[in-house]
């Protein structure tokens, strides 16, 4: 089966970030496949039974919308761009939402004590300054006990133009 614009870009990233992240730890993270939906996978599969969850952050909604029509090839001459920058508050409802579908079973085909979210920043204004200053207003979900699943780690990436990137672990 033929991948998808999707899949494609899940698997640029994923190589990206497991590139920027090795030898930061002993668990020599490396690309195995892409992740089937229909299994209860995350995006990425990796080896030694560890996978990733891509989840792309943004500004605002406005943003994310006219971003996904893009890839879809929908072109909509009407449509009216808010310019209200919410990062931090985007990201934590993103992560919120991933561990709310962690917490239904979502990614039962897969070690779900072994799943890292890697949450990729869109905003052309991110930088690693602002990913710091983001990390120090960071609440962690984790210490609330709030859900009975949490994902092993949660990390932040951007895109710093051309061929760089950043990457910051968050949990």
């Amino acid at each position: 089966m033929a991948s998808t614009k999707k899949q494609d870009r899940e698997k640029t990233i994923a190589i990206k970030f497991l590139q920027l992240r090795s030898g930061l730890d002993d668990l020599n993270l490396q690309y195995l496949r892409t992740g089937d939906a229909n299994k209860r996978e995350p995006d990425i599969i990796c080896l030694n039974n560890y996978s990733i969850e891509i989840v792309s952050t943004y500004d605002n909604d406005s943003q994310a919308k006219n971003y996904w029509e893009d890839m879809n090839g929908i072109n909509n001459p009407y449509q009216k761009r808010d310019i209200l920058l919410q990062p931090e508050e985007k990201l934590t409802n993103t992560i919120d939402t991933k561990l709310k579908k962690l917490e239904t079973g979502l990614y039962t085909g897969v070690d779900q004590s072994k799943i890292i979210l890697l949450c990729y920043s869109e905003s052309r204004l991110f930088d690693h300054q602002k990913a710091l200053d983001l990390q120090a207003e960071y609440q962690p979900f984790r210490p609330d006990h709030f859900y009975e699943k949490y994902f092993c780690e949660i990390w932040l990436m951007w895109w710093n133009g051309g061929d760089s990137y950043g990457i910051l672990w968050l949990e």
